[in-house]
């Protein structure tokens, strides 16, 4: 924040401060929430808001932190006394505090399509009581005290009970999911981690170079650069007959510990196994990447990324897959393709298809398409098809016109299309044509 809009903010809480003293407040404990409330709030965000209101919200946000059930997220939607704003409902959230808090819930708000007017969202050092009675709020964490966020929120209002009955009900569900997959995350990674052991072990039966690069794409998995949503093992059965999969009862992890949540879809209906996921368990390649059915709850509100891992016995007979849900982090969009295993494969697959050095003008050009090429689709896209629209999207620079590139993807759900024009062409009515 500006130093300037920091020192108004600060003007605004004593202000507070000097009203909330005006009406008896005197416990420290008060004081120091009203302290922490606005703290890291943005200044134009309060700047219109008079005091007497923002007291009213800060204390009326004191009365219902006083208890709250241990491990449970407490949760509530009402309309605010304000002097100077109408239709707005506030929302407000009271938890311990954990990674992801913010985001899910404001991706769940904007999924139900309210506009937020204003976030506020402190944290506190707090005891509470064996029946989660606030006894007292610190100044600092202490060994008796644990951290607590509180998330304040105004929205257009919500006027009808139902609505808001349905609000709080998805809500409460975004936060039981944060919870559980905070809590199980450092299970996903063990058993991501035992499964690269039996990789390193037991080496399956596909070619020394997959092998490797596979090993290597689930060891950078694990370090950071994938959110695990969920993790599910599953047994394959074939009788020569047919084949499918079976769940491994109390094998699932994070979002997917709930035995009703599945990820892939066969026509309307969520299913474990569809065709195209048995294709993928009867053919060589170790692993699939592709796209869940099912949206994301925890941090970022779209559909999840799906990683399908073969499983084998020490005899290299194929087993199971070992499932993992999530999203790839900030670090597997912006690093070059040459840095991340899986795509740095694919990329030398490409360029050795091609016939051009790295090194020569139109090797760099490849390279250059590869670096720009939408990174969700380049983790999905088979390298016959990738080959095809890179070489195509190459021939562009030196004879620009207007090109259509269409997948579909694997399982049938989705299609994706690159779209090329002119760039003197290009306009706002284009755009609107093409969508």
């Amino acid at each position: 924040m500006p130093v300037e809009k920091h020192k108004k903010l600060r003007k605004i809480i004593k202000a507070i401060l000097k009203a909330a003293r005006a009406q008896g407040v005197r416990g420290s404990g008060e004081l120091l929430f009203i302290r922490r409330f606005f703290a890291e709030a943005i200044y134009d965000d309060l700047a219109g808001y008079p005091v007497e209101d923002l007291l009213h919200l800060v204390l009326d946000a004191w009365a219902f932190t006083q208890s709250r059930p241990h491990g449970h997220a407490k949760i509530r939607i009402f309309e605010p006394r304000l002097s100077h704003l109408e239709n707005i409902s506030a929302i407000e959230i009271c938890s311990d505090d954990m990674p992801f808090l913010v985001d899910s819930v404001m991706g769940q708000i904007a999924n139900c399509g309210y506009e937020v007017h204003l976030v506020l969202h402190p944290l506190f050092d707090v005891e509470r009581s064996a029946r989660g009675e606030l006894k007292q709020l610190l100044d600092e964490q202490s060994d008796s005290s644990s951290k607590e966020s509180l998330i304040h929120i105004h929205v257009r209002r919500v006027s009808l009970e139902a609505d808001q009955d349905a609000l709080v009900s998805k809500l409460g569900d975004v936060l039981r999911d944060v919870r559980t997959v905070v809590l199980d995350w450092p299970l996903m990674q063990e058993r991501l981690n035992r499964t690269i052991a039996s990789y390193q072990s037991c080496p399956p039966p596909v070619p020394v170079d997959e092998l490797a690069e596979t090993i290597q794409f689930l060891q950078w998995l694990g370090d950071d650069n994938f959110l695990f949503l969920g993790v599910r093992e599953f047994t394959f059965e074939d009788d020569g007959k047919t084949s499918g999969l079976k769940e491994v009862k109390g094998s699932g992890l994070g979002t997917l510990r709930n035995r009703e949540v599945k990820v892939l879809r066969r026509g309307n209906e969520l299913v474990v196994l569809t065709p195209e996921v048995r294709d993928f368990l009867l053919q060589p390649a170790p692993l699939i990447i592709t796209k869940a059915n099912v949206r994301a709850t925890v941090h970022r509100n779209v559909h999840m990324d799906y990683i399908g891992i073969k499983q084998f016995d020490d005899k290299g007979t194929l087993t199971g897959e070992l499932r993992i849900v999530g999203l790839f982090t900030a670090s597997a969009y912006t690093r070059s393709v040459g840095s991340i295993p899986f795509l740095r494969r694919k990329a030398a697959l490409i360029m050795r298809r091609s016939g051009y050095s790295r090194t020569s003008h139109s090797g760099r050009a490849i390279m250059n398409v590869l670096n720009s090429y939408p990174r969700d689709e380049l983790f999905q896209i088979e390298v016959d098809k990738l080959y095809e629209f890179v070489i195509g999207i190459l021939q562009l620079y030196e004879r620009p016109r207007t090109r259509i590139f269409i997948r579909r993807d694997k399982f049938d759900r989705f299609v994706s299309v690159l779209i090329f024009v002119l760039k003197d062409a290009y306009d706002t009515a284009l755009r609107i044509k093409i969508g």
